[in-house]
């Protein structure tokens, strides 16, 4: 197994299908649908801004972080968002609680 900086594009679509699983089951669940859920997801996310556990090929798992220059999660901006998710589907996001009921770490 090795730990890598700046995940390699070819598994962008692992780690689209990991975050989904997680965002899904959460408060963005009722509004994301499986197909928008993985639309938002590869437009926000920046892989430069993460680190990955690979083993054999196979992602086993990755943790984001955002700097001042940018972050995992920072990679678009509200207009493509709203192009991509189309009206109903941002306006949801806008308008619903996404208070965390885990713990997040940042630092």
């Amino acid at each position: 197994m090795q730990i890598i900086h700046s995940i390699p594009e070819q598994y962008r679509d692992q780690v689209i299908w990991l975050y989904s699983k997680v965002l899904r089951c959460g408060p963005l669940g009722h509004t994301l649908c499986e197909d928008k859920c993985w639309l938002l997801l590869d437009q926000v996310l920046d892989l430069n801004y993460a680190w990955a556990a690979i083993d054999k090929g196979r992602l086993l798992g990755f943790a984001g972080y955002q700097t001042p220059q940018g972050s995992f999660t920072g990679a678009s901006t509200p207009a493509r968002l709203y192009r991509s998710l189309g009206w109903r589907c941002f306006a949801k996001l806008l308008h619903r609680d996404l208070a965390c009921q885990r713990p997040l770490r940042k630092g």
